[in-house]
């Protein structure tokens, strides 16, 4: 989102102010849908998709069996995708917050979460992190990467396997 308003800024010359940073980050779904990179999926055996999955790995690609799984992961993995940004921004809500449930009758706690979907959580997050983080500290566009090196004042950043660091360029 922030790369947008730079690419919007570049091309107009006119910068974004605070106001507008913030209008154009608020809302944590589109967020979540443009920062995922990738999400892990884990079927059971017995659903159509893990069946699916093993078909595949079963039939060479030319299998009319194998060209059928493919269609039907190909259609589960779509839907996944355009649901998970909303999944991951619910999840994480009931991972940080104590709210009321919808029922009215109960809370919602995050001590209520599995520790296993709370590591997927995490591990999810972390993958999308480090590709993200790779994408910015090694750009293709070159003028992202020129206005990144010219930026001296640029702060540190932690890199996605948790160290603190200087930016390269930055003075010392």
């Amino acid at each position: 989102m922030l790369l947008e308003e730079w690419r919007k800024a570049e091309g107009t010359g006119q910068y974004p102010g605070i106001d507008a940073i913030q209008r154009a980050c608020a809302d944590h779904v589109d967020k979540q849908r443009r920062a995922s990179l990738s999400f892990t999926v884990m079927p059971e055996n017995t659903s159509a998709f893990g069946t699916a999955i093993r078909t595949k790995i079963e039939h060479k690609p030319q299998d009319t069996e194998y060209q059928e799984a493919e269609r039907a992961i190909q259609t589960a993995v779509k839907s996944l995708a355009k649901r998970t940004p909303d999944d991951r921004h619910a999840a994480r809500m009931c991972a940080l917050y104590v709210d009321l449930q919808d029922s009215g009758l109960d809370w919602s706690r995050p001590s209520q979460l599995p520790p296993d979907d709370a590591k997927k959580l995490l591990n999810d997050a972390i993958n999308d992190y480090a590709g993200q983080w790779d994408r910015l500290n090694n750009p293709d566009d070159q003028n992202l990467r020129d206005a990144l090196e010219a930026w001296r004042d640029r702060p540190g950043y932690l890199s996605p396997f948790g160290q603190n660091k200087a930016h390269p360029h930055a003075p010392r």
